[in-house]
């Protein structure tokens, strides 16, 4: 594959595509180190692209293993790219699951709704933004978002479980 690489490269094939495909492949072998490398160029070589800083930042992520003192550096990243481009649901979306992982609900809506807004059909905000709305008070907001989310996969059983939760305590705890 590597040489496969360095032929599309220097045969003029987009650069970006080659490495990204490439870092891709490492990660999915486990190669963190190399593809952290990888991931690395691709910010130096591309700064001005969101993707360059949130495919770095969803592998730091990943490896982080939840690990909170790691939050704050991995969050920055997700901020680089919202600084190129404020709309890049990736960055959105996972700022949005940060913030409401830590209790911070109005942060957590705010960018999840923008996420929501930029791509209305993505079911990972649709579900976190469903949670949000939950803890918040918002139930008839929560429920039209998983209703939602099962039109668009009706063979999910993890959105079936959560619209099935939700008219539950929308029902006062008894199930429908």
């Amino acid at each position: 594959y590597v040489l496969d690489l360095a032929r599309g490269v220097i045969g003029g094939a987009n650069w970006l595509a080659a490495v990204d495909s490439l870092a891709t492949l490492y990660e999915r072998d486990g190669r963190i180190r190399d593809a952290l490398v990888t991931r690395r160029a691709i910010v130096q070589r591309y700064p001005f692209l969101p993707q360059s800083w949130s495919g770095l930042a969803a592998l730091e992520l990943n490896r982080s293993g939840g690990d909170p003192e790691r939050m704050p550096y991995i969050a920055g990243l997700f901020e680089q790219a919202l600084e190129r481009d404020p709309a890049h649901v990736p960055a959105l979306g996972v700022l949005g699951a940060l913030a409401l992982q830590s209790g911070d609900r109005a942060t957590a809506i705010a960018m999840l709704e923008r996420a929501r807004d930029a791509a209305p059909n993505t079911p990972q905000v649709l579900y976190n933004l469903s949670g949000a709305y939950m803890m918040d008070g918002r139930a008839p907001e929560a429920l039209a978002l998983a209703e939602q989310l099962v039109q668009l996969q009706p063979g999910n059983p993890d959105y079936q479980a959560l619209l099935q939760g939700l008219r539950t305590e929308a029902s006062g705890g008894a199930p429908r």
